[in-house]
């Protein structure tokens, strides 16, 4: 059986307290899905087609393909720089 317990907080601690528990859950997605100390800084889908002197439909083209891989955190889609480095060499 569940134990309910009741806790009076104003809005502004109950702000606090979610925004302190999303703050710790992102931080563990992040380093469970995020960059090892090997890869490069995440960059976004409009630095990525910068970088790579592309439109963005190019890009989610070849990332559809298998030929670029992104991670994806949260509603984001972030490539790895270097990553994106190597590929072009290819």
């Amino acid at each position: 059986m569940q134990q309910v317990i009741t806790v009076m907080l104003s809005t502004d601690e109950l702000k606090d307290v979610i925004r302190g528990t999303v703050t710790e859950v992102l931080q563990k997605e992040l380093n469970k899905n995020g960059p090892k100390d090997k890869d490069g800084p995440l960059i976004s889908i409009n630095q990525a087609a910068l970088l790579l002197n592309i439109s963005k439909v190019t890009l989610w083209t070849l990332r559809k393909k298998g030929l670029i891989k992104a991670r994806k955190i949260g509603r984001r889609i972030l490539f790895d720089k270097q990553e994106l480095l190597e590929a072009t060499k290819q």
